[in-house]
């Protein structure tokens, strides 16, 4: 693929979260503002969800450089289709989608393509409580890369949806937080392994594991 350097392409690499912190330490995402998303800050409000414990939502709160920058990527992101050829080389094995927020639109997910097709040796990865709007993009004849895994996030503490993956046969994984009452009372296996994502990778690469399971932090 030919790569044609734009000032889009500067907006791309200024809006990636090169290096995280904490439990994606050594690694790199490209993340949306979940305090512009409605879908993110109505399911906030709701007890017992996920969203309610958002460590994201708080930051956004807290940070106003953070908050600017992913209101900045909101912007980008959903405002128009930024072709292949104009994504930047990210010289990165594995790559995270939505570290902070969460889809909006199909443009979006057209953008998160592109960058996957751009970047064919990078493992990337996706995660999303709103499954609907990759497959509206589907729906269009768009295929979803190889190299990317989609990663369905429950919605609700200690509710794994078991029927997404049937229902969507384009999410690879789903992930699932429990509290430490229900892991106790229900002898839950907790796979996400020792809260280093470098060290585990089982979200990012293609094998049997299904079902991520995380201790509520």
């Amino acid at each position: 693929m030919k790569h044609n350097k734009t000032e889009r392409t500067e907006k791309i690499i200024n809006a990636i979260t090169w290096e995280m912190n904490d439990k994606m330490e050594g690694m790199s995402s490209l993340s949306s503002c979940p305090t512009d998303n409605e879908h993110c800050k109505k399911q906030s409000k709701v007890k017992n969800s996920i969203c309610s414990h958002c460590f994201a939502m708080t930051m956004n709160k807290r940070f106003t450089n953070l908050r600017n920058k992913l209101h900045r990527n909101t912007e980008l992101l959903t405002a128009e289709v930024i072709p292949a050829e104009e994504m930047p080389i990210l010289n990165r094995a594995y790559f995270r989608f939505e570290s902070f927020g969460d889809l909006i639109n199909t443009i979006q997910v057209k953008n998160y393509f592109n960058l996957c097709k751009a970047n064919p040796d990078t493992r990337f990865a996706l995660w999303t409580k709103h499954p609907e709007i990759i497959a509206l993009l589907l729906k269009t004849g768009e295929k979803k890369p190889n190299n990317l895994n989609i990663i369905y996030s429950s919605y609700m503490l200690n509710d794994r949806n078991d029927v997404i993956m049937n229902k969507y046969s384009f999410i690879d994984k789903v992930f699932t937080v429990y509290t430490s009452d229900y892991i106790k009372e229900n002898s839950v296996k907790i796979n996400c392994g020792a809260n280093y994502c470098l060290g585990c990778l089982k979200c990012y690469k293609k094998n049997s594991v299904k079902h991520i399971s995380e201790k509520l932090k």
